[in-house]
């Protein structure tokens, strides 16, 4: 087995994007990852985009800030 990788993907009102985003992730040759989706408190669709991913492939896992911290 493949080590494993970590891919972090940082968003915020990225619905326009996202799904291309994480499609590109999870389409590499290096199958053994793990999508970490880290959101700055996103006010558009985001979250429910990522969710609906989330329910389709356990790989992901999404990690949601309320407030963003400007970083």
């Amino acid at each position: 087995m493949s080590d494993l990788v970590t891919v972090i993907l940082t968003t915020l009102n990225s619905e326009k994007y996202l799904r291309k985003s994480i499609d590109s992730c999870l389409n590499q040759t290096h199958h053994h990852i793990e999508l970490l989706v880290v959101d700055g408190g996103s006010t558009d669709a985001t979250i429910e985009i990522v969710e609906s991913y989330i329910k389709a492939d356990h790989r992901i896992r999404l990690i949601y800030h309320e407030n963003n911290a400007g970083t």
